[in-house]
């Protein structure tokens, strides 16, 4: 954690009922902050998780550019890719 101290984590999703896993990752990241205070930085003290529509990583995952640009990477390692570039954009 001291070396990638992310500020927004992404939960990829196609629809919103995916709240009790948004639940999860914030219950997991409080109890890091708990057990390990040192390992998590001050800048993560507001680490935001936002939905990310899936459907658009799906597609790219499964195109020929992905395949030409990340070609081996697996399929939730381009979806992801997507998803950061996309949130990137906004």
């Amino acid at each position: 954690m001291i070396d990638h101290q992310p500020l927004v984590a992404i939960l990829g999703c196609v629809n919103l009922s995916c709240t009790r896993l948004k639940e999860a990752i914030h219950e997991i990241y409080n109890k890091m902050i708990v057990e390990h205070p040192r390992d998590v930085g001050y800048d993560m003290d507001d680490l935001s998780i936002v939905y990310g529509d899936e459907s658009f990583a799906r597609l790219y995952e499964n195109s020929r550019i992905s395949s030409d640009q990340l070609h081996v990477q697996s399929g939730i390692v381009k979806r992801a890719w997507l998803l950061g570039v996309i949130f990137k954009i906004h």
